[in-house]
């Protein structure tokens, strides 16, 4: 919350993304990146137990962007 209160953060809009993830963005979905970082999104709240997805998986990072990225990058552009 101190984020929010400094204005870094909002508590909703996209959730921040690693790099290598973000690298991989359309120029679509780079709208995303010009939105203030919060703490909670539509992607949270859809999956909100991703890592048990992650751990159960042979290759999370391959996991993650068949299973997981498609629809979380569609609720943050909507």
């Amino acid at each position: 919350m101190f984020n929010v209160l400094k204005g870094d953060m909002s508590i909703v809009g996209p959730r921040p993304e690693v790099m290598k993830f973000t690298d991989l963005y359309t120029d679509g979905e780079k709208v995303i990146l010009t939105v203030r970082a919060e703490i909670t999104d539509w992607a949270s709240l859809w999956n909100s137990n991703e890592a048990a997805v992650l751990a159960g998986s042979e290759d999370p990072d391959r996991a993650y962007m068949e299973v997981i990225r498609p629809k979380k990058i569609a609720l943050q552009l909507e």
